[in-house]
């Protein structure tokens, strides 16, 4: 197993280090996975979000811990800084259309509800509504053609190109998912996470991400507590056990490395937070789960 999680600045198997702030890009899903026999293994794109289009035959969508399988007419959304990967049947009809991290927040800067509903890698199945699904394709066809082209105001028509196709595929999303609270308190614990990825310690003060927002500890709990049902420091906490089991499993780094790996200045700490949260230790959770990969 590895040392390391393998993580991509730029598209899968590219070496490319930085995108361009407003980077888009299209290409039909054989393109890169035909190179590379059907399987892509496990990995991170650091400031790119993905969306898979799934025309025709099966693939295997596999998160950290969880799979799911598509039988043709399905999306699926992978957030950036999210363990993917994918077994596909050779042959596989589809469309990959991959967005900067940058650009994906501009497209949903007026929308905390669509950025929260596709924080999480997952299929969203279209096969008993084919034309809701030949709509969703038509948009990633125009997509794919206007990136192509080289005309006035293309980045404008492109950007609502865009929004058009996520406004549409998040109103697929199951109605639980799509119900949301309040817009500014989305927009608060939207950032709070972000800012929380981008902090990258656990032992950054709530007070510090509250300034931040220039709010108070007291209303980011309350948000917090009204958005994820959880305290602040719970969704800081369950964020940097979700980055321990990535490691755990497709790592052989020890625990204690792990916990230097999140920031975390004395392993013994992380260990408590770890079977508080998880039920188990982490050496536990390292000896007895399996990853979905291996």
């Amino acid at each position: 197993m590895a040392t390391k999680i393998t993580q991509y600045a730029g598209l899968y198997g590219d070496d490319q280090k930085r995108l361009y702030p407003d980077f888009v890009h299209c290409e039909l899903l054989e393109t890169r996975s035909e190179k590379h026999n059907w399987q892509i293994d496990p990995h991170i794109h650091n400031d790119l979000v993905q969306i898979f289009c799934f025309e025709e035959g099966n693939a295997r969508i596999i998160g950290e811990q969880q799979q799911w399988t598509s039988q043709g007419a399905s999306f699926v959304v992978i957030p950036d800084n999210t363990l993917h990967g994918f077994e596909f049947v050779a042959g596989l009809r589809g469309i990959v259309l991959s967005i900067s991290t940058s650009y994906w927040e501009k497209l949903l800067a007026n929308s905390p509800a669509m950025s929260l509903a596709f924080a999480q890698i997952g299929l969203i199945p279209l096969p008993n509504n084919l034309g809701k699904f030949g709509q969703l394709t038509q948009l990633l066809g125009k997509i794919t053609e206007e990136i192509g082209l080289v005309l006035p105001e293309k980045s404008l028509l492109l950007q609502a190109l865009l929004s058009t196709f996520l406004v549409e595929l998040y109103r697929e999303l199951p109605q639980e998912t799509n119900q949301v609270t309040g817009k500014r308190s989305l927009a608060i614990f939207r950032q709070f996470l972000k800012d929380i990825k981008e902090a990258y310690s656990p032992l950054k003060s709530l007070r510090s991400y509250a300034d931040n927002q220039h709010i108070s500890l007291v209303h980011l709990n309350r948000v917090c507590q009204h958005v994820a049902n959880q305290s602040a420091t719970l969704v800081v906490h369950h964020f940097f056990v979700e980055e321990a089991k990535k490691y755990l499993l497709y790592t052989n780094l020890s625990v204690a490395e792990v916990a230097y790996q999140l920031n975390f200045e004395d392993p013994a700490y992380f260990s408590r937070l770890f079977k508080k949260l998880v039920g188990v230790s982490p050496k536990t959770f390292q000896q007895h789960q399996k990853p979905l990969y291996f």
